[in-house]
């Protein structure tokens, strides 16, 4: 319990540690199923630090765990996560081939959830390249699953999230709200804090890039007192680099951006995840070159460069040396 609140504080290396320490103290007292799950804990937290190597070796682990128990829904579900790593590599083969794998083992077994889950997780690599009828049918699929076995929980309310940021993704924002404003109000009736700020959050970048600022600010503040309440650091990290743009972008305070993006960067420290720290410091130096400050910008897209290096994020390297070369 500590290193699940740890983690979603943001609070990445403790959250490792204690994960570790409880897989250790599982393996001795022989309790195989929970070690197996703290494998899975540790690939989670290495996949939040942008770490996906990593997680896909502890996520192997803790599938050849659960093989060993016979326990083909829990290997589904460490093969979906690893199919999920892959894709965040940009390895889109594997990505798709370990999403079915886990379907198939599903399926062995009739295990509704962990099949709508992965179902969930192939139409998420849909939407990442944009492909919005593959997305939306793959997420129908899993939310019909979900309604056939009479789930009741935050599934169905994170489905219409995710169709919301499907077409986010392709600027067509009016859609976008209506999903987002659906799930919000999903997540308000069963009480679900994290969602009704995700809620929020999405609403906010909507309005942003619609150039509705003052909705925009008025969200993400919003969203920015809940996610401190609940001591979430990467998403507040996020509200701050926003607000932050609104400052730089609409209102020409250069001063009140800067103070934002160094507030953002302090809780990307903080989180441990350098490829969080790689976004900030990216954001950091398109703040420089646009007061001509040249100089700055490039030491700051070094620093990005380094972070996406260190964690193996080939799309913000990407990104990054496009940076560099403007």
């Amino acid at each position: 319990n500590i290193a699940y609140v740890s983690k979603k504080k943001g609070e990445y290396q403790e959250a490792l540690e204690r994960y570790k320490t409880s897989g250790r103290l599982f393996y001795e007292a022989g309790y195989g199923a929970k070690y197996a799950t703290a494998f899975d804990d540790i690939a989670d937290t290495y996949f939040k630090m942008g770490q996906y190597r990593d997680a896909i070796s502890y996520y192997k682990d803790a599938y050849e765990i659960k093989i060993s128990l016979d326990d083909k829904s829990g290997a589904g579900f460490s093969t979906s996560n690893i199919g999920q790593a892959y894709w965040n590599l940009g390895n889109y083969d594997s990505a798709i081939l370990f999403h079915r794998q886990a379907i198939a083992l599903n399926k062995e077994v009739n295990d509704v959830v962990d099949m709508a889950y992965s179902y969930e997780k192939i139409a998420a690599l849909w939407k990442e390249s944009g492909s919005v009828d593959s997305a939306v049918s793959y997420y129908s699929i899993a939310q019909d699953l979900y309604i056939s076995n009479n789930d009741t929980t935050d599934k169905l309310a994170k489905i219409k999230e995710s169709i919301g940021t499907v077409y986010y993704n392709v600027k067509n924002y009016d859609k976008a709200i209506s999903y987002y404003e659906t799930s919000k109000k999903m997540y308000e009736n069963i009480g679900n804090d994290i969602g009704i700020a995700n809620g929020l959050y999405n609403l906010a970048l909507c309005y942003y890039e619609i150039k509705s600022y003052e909705q925009a600010r008025d969200y993400l503040l919003q969203a920015k007192a809940k996610y401190q309440y609940m001591e979430d650091k990467e998403q507040t990290m996020y509200v701050a680099i926003y607000l932050s743009l609104i400052q730089w972008n609409v209102n020409n305070d250069y001063k009140a951006a800067e103070k934002l993006m160094a507030e953002a960067l302090l809780l990307a420290k903080e989180s441990n995840s350098l490829t969080n720290q790689g976004y900030t410091w990216r954001q950091l130096g398109w703040l420089k070159k646009a007061l001509g400050k040249f100089e700055n910008a490039k030491n700051y897209f070094d620093s990005a460069y380094n972070a996406y290096q260190q964690s193996g994020d080939y799309a913000g390297l990407g990104y990054t040396n496009i940076d560099i070369g403007l």
